[in-house]
């Protein structure tokens, strides 16, 4: 960008400190830059000083925890607070950014949790590179604080130190050490944590359990409904009082959490509503005036949304996201229209139009879907009733030339949705029959792996070409050595497999076979037999050919090499290094037998023991193997032997984008435009899966040889179905929410994203970019405004897309949905982005690897013993 000298981007290189001081923040973590030092140079690790005097019993009811190696020389004691003593601890910990923003019972709580710490003269509280678990106050005496056998600051009463420790399991960045005799009051992470955690999640879970169980909200994802939660204003009404009244101009929509409402409507009740109902949201969300009067009928809890929350959490367009939902819950209630995929449901739903009605309604079945959104329908013929998010009579949608007319009434105000039949099948691509009877094939197909890293549109309409074929027993259906143009699905019957004349399998009903003839031009491996009559549905190849082109059909064909599971680790030999780490080591890998390039991460077991990262690997391991995405990385296999772990991945050429930001001091808007996209379809795709990724970051993604980031570890990552607390990430990206304690979830990276998009323009982070101290950094990441780089015009910035992701205010930034439909996304085709149609700017230039001087593992690694593949019982990797 031309706007930073050579001077501050050798600074930055140099102090980018999660490179080196700064590691990516893990809760198990325990080693400290000691230890790792012991690591590199090969040496036994010492226990710890675990040795030191014994807290009197008789002083002292505190139970110590394993990981809290503070103050050991210290008697602690458990005791009430006087007046003055809790007001001077409260003056203090209201000065610090981790404790303002606390609800006054939680500091309460929190200060009578704290403990009592004596120490004598020249004590040590505790040591530099120690692993830090409490945050302490000083009640008399004094403390003297050293960095590096220097003193650097002396405290004195009230004055406090050790505050980080809190957050996470880090180590001292100084000792503390006593000058006189000391009194301190001392609060440990745990217990901060389980306080935080306590007052945030009880009411959050009560409102959630709520707003889950309402029809309206029932199905809207795990992002909305907590950023619902978090919107939400608790309003409480008592017996007679009116809520809303007609002609008031509208600001407010109600959900009504406990209790009773009447709604009346020229002074006539027309309305009754109770618990999970809800009102006012149509007035709201066109702005017109309220039509009605809601008043309580006894005390009444409602969780009020105002028309920005609204848009802000259910979308850009709050109409389409507030009443498309429960369209979308009324085609997944219908025993006819639930047989559509998601993808089609969708589509169906973009066509609805909302209508609110009273009285009399005419409609044909036939050519028409009706969907009650809200209210009841009768028809006056039959009496029959329909209420809440139900399609009416949808099978006629499937009958020709009819004219039957259904006489409906709503004897109160009903919201329904209307879809003709010709908008059903505009977004089905052809007839809803023909697209029922196809879902069954699809349902198939799905299981067909190379199939899952072709976009679901594609296999969608792959699906509408697939031909029927019945064949007799006993007849072969093609012989070993004979051109595939074929995958056959067996829709009834079994087939046998022979190779070398000798049976190998057979195929029955629901399974498939010859699946690799769709994708690639080469000879059947064997042959295939019908034992009896069968019925199959055929995939032709060049069906399937014309759905892709060249960059698509050559990434399907790369993916399903790398699904090779035949694989061992005899197989293969190392080429060279590629990453050395304290904790693990990467090296470039090839496999013999056919040269295919793989990188291999080894871990020392005995690393994973003390770093207590047993649970991290196999976490990484069990989610990187359930996904399938175009810019996802394959984990290929695991591995381990007696001396370590090994994770086999896809081997992915190009840089870092972190190495690219570092070599180009930023880039220009559209490659960072590019970058970001890809990104964020990757994000959508990890939070539709439920996994939050907690370690978005420039060195994250590395750039894969068609010149497409692509994410390559999960260590970091987490599924959740609520909120969490832990603080992993990386210090510069973590979001405020993260820091303070109060619990997290999808935003989170959504605002690591907003730290990326920024870091890829300007070269430097929005907060914290000079402090490797990681308390400043958060400080500044909690207090700061954003501000960008000295000389940044303002067409050098992207139309606000990095405010709106950088809120402090978790529930502002929007869900990936929203930020997709940004402005400055607006030129994006995010289709073409996922089947690879858009060529990148940069394309890295990968030299060919050289496999003709390759070492075996064995020797290189100087493994004990033979492979052993683990099973379900294995600590590390379940299989």
């Amino acid at each position: 960008m031309g706007c930073f000298t050579s001077k501050s981007r050798f600074s930055r290189k140099n102090n980018r400190g999660y490179t080196d001081s700064l590691p990516i923040l893990n809760e198990n973590l325990r080693l400290t830059e000691d230890v790792i030092m012991l690591f590199k140079r090969g040496m036994t690790i010492a226990a710890p000083r675990a040795s030191a005097i014994v807290i009197p019993q008789k002083l002292t009811d505190y139970l110590r925890p394993d990981n809290d190696v503070d103050g050991l020389t210290a008697e602690i004691v458990v005791r009430d607070k006087s007046t003055q003593e809790t007001e001077c601890i409260r003056q203090n910990v209201l000065s610090h950014f981790l404790f303002r923003d606390l609800p006054e019972d939680s500091i309460d709580k929190m200060i009578a949790s704290m403990n009592y710490y004596i120490l004598d003269t020249n004590q040590y509280i505790f040591y530099q590179g120690d692993s830090g678990y409490n945050f302490f106050i000083v009640a008399s005496g004094n403390v003297e604080i050293i960095v590096d056998g220097h003193r650097v600051k002396n405290l004195g009463r009230g004055e406090s130190f050790g505050e980080l420790a809190l957050l996470h399991d880090s180590s001292r960045r100084a000792s503390a050490k006593t000058i006189s005799k000391v009194r301190l009051w001392g609060l440990g992470r745990g217990t901060f944590k389980l306080l935080l955690k306590r007052n945030n999640s009880a009411k959050f879970k009560e409102n959630l359990e709520f707003i889950s169980s309402t029809e309206i909200f029932c199905k809207l994802g795990n992002v909305q409904l907590e950023s619902l939660v978090l919107a939400a204003v608790t309003e409480t009404f008592e017996e007679n009082e009116k809520i809303v009244g007609a002609g008031e101009a509208s600001t407010e929509m109600y959900l009504i959490k406990e209790g009773e409402v009447y709604i009346f409507k020229n002074n006539i009740k027309v309305n009754t509503l109770r618990r999970g109902d809800y009102f006012g949201e149509h007035s709201l969300l066109y702005g017109t005036k309220r039509i009605a009067t809601a008043v309580a009928t006894c005390h009444t809890v409602c969780l009020c949304y105002t028309q920005e929350a609204l848009r802000k959490n259910l979308g850009l367009l709050a109409e389409k996201s507030f009443y498309h939902n429960p369209v979308r819950i009324s085609l997944n209630n219908d025993p006819l229209l639930k047989k559509l995929t998601p993808l089609q449901n969708n589509k169906i739903v973009s066509f609805a139009k909302i209508q609110e009605i009273t009285g009399n309604l005419e409609i044909s079945p036939t050519n028409t879907l009706l969907i009650i959104i809200k209210g009841s329908l009768i028809d006056l013929s039959t009496l029959k009733k329909w209420s809440n998010l139900k399609c009416i009579e949808s099978s006629e949608l499937l009958q020709e030339n009819n004219d039957k007319l259904l006489n409906l009434f709503a004897e109160e105000e009903a919201t329904i949705a209307l879809i003709t039949k010709d908008n059903i099948e505009k977004a089905l691509g052809t007839n809803l029959r023909k697209r029922l009877a196809c879902n069954k094939i699809l349902k198939m197909m799905n299981k067909i792996y190379l199939l899952r890293h072709a976009p679901s549109d594609r296999v969608e309409a792959l699906s509408l070409l697939v031909t029927s074929k019945n064949v007799p027993a006993d007849s072969v259906l093609f012989n070993e050595g004979d051109d595939g143009d074929f995958c056959y699905l067996v829709k009834e019957g079994k087939v046998r497999i022979i190779k070398d004349n000798k049976p190998v399998n057979i195929i029955g009903k629901g399974d498939y076979f010859g699946e690799r003839a769709i994708i690639f031009s080469e000879k059947r491996a064997a042959t295939a037999k019908t034992i009896e009559n069968c019925e199959f549905w055929l995939i032709k190849h060049d069906d399937f050919i014309q759905l892709l082109d060249h960059d698509l059909e050559e990434y399907l064909q790369k993916k399903i090499h790398l699904q090779d599971v035949t694989i061992k680790l005899a197989d293969i030999e190392i080429i060279r290094e590629i990453e050395i780490n304290p904790l693990f080591t990467i090296y470039l890998v090839c496999r013999k037998s056919n040269g295919m390039i793989y990188a291999l991460k080894s871990i020392e077991k005995t690393v994973v023991e003390m770093a207590k990262l047993g649970e991290k690997l196999k976490n990484d391991k069990n989610i990187h193997k359930k996904l399938s995405f175009p810019f996802i990385s394959t984990l290929v296999r695991t591995f381990t032997d007696s001396k370590y772990l090994y994770l086999l991945y896809e081997y992915i050429p190009g840089p870092t984008i972190e190495n690219l930001v570092l070599g180009n001091i930023g880039f220009s808007m559209d490659i960072a435009r590019f970058y970001a996209s890809i990104i964020l379809l990757t994000i959508e795709f990890l939070h539709s899966e439920n996994i939050i990724y907690r370690a978005l970051a420039s060195q994250s993604f590395f750039i894969d040889e068609k010149g497409y980031p692509v994410i390559t570890n999960f260590i970091n990552a987490k599924i959740i179905d609520s909120r969490t607390y832990s603080i992993v990430g990386i210090p510069y990206y973590l979001a405020p929410e993260v820091i303070n304690g109060s619990g997290y979830t999808f935003s989170s990276d959504i605002w690591s994203f907003g730290i990326l998009i920024y870091e890829m323009l300007y070269g430097v982070y929005p907060f914290g970019h000079c402090e490797e101290d990681p308390y400043n950094i958060y400080k500044d990441i909690i207090k700061a405004n954003l501000r960008y780089p000295v000389f940044i015009k303002d067409s050098m910035k992207p139309k606000g897309i990095i405010e709106q992701l950088l809120q402090k205010n978790q529930k502002l930034r929007g869900t990936v949905e929203e930020v997709k439909l940004h402005p400055w996304f607006e030129a994006i085709s995010w289709e073409d982005l996922l089947v690879r149609h858009v060529k990148p700017k940069f394309i890295p230039q990968i030299k060919d690897i050289d496999t003709s001087k390759t070492k075996s593992l064995k020797s290189s690694l100087d493994t004990q013993g033979d492979e052993i593949i683990a099973d379900m019982n294995d600590l590390y990797f379940g299989l």
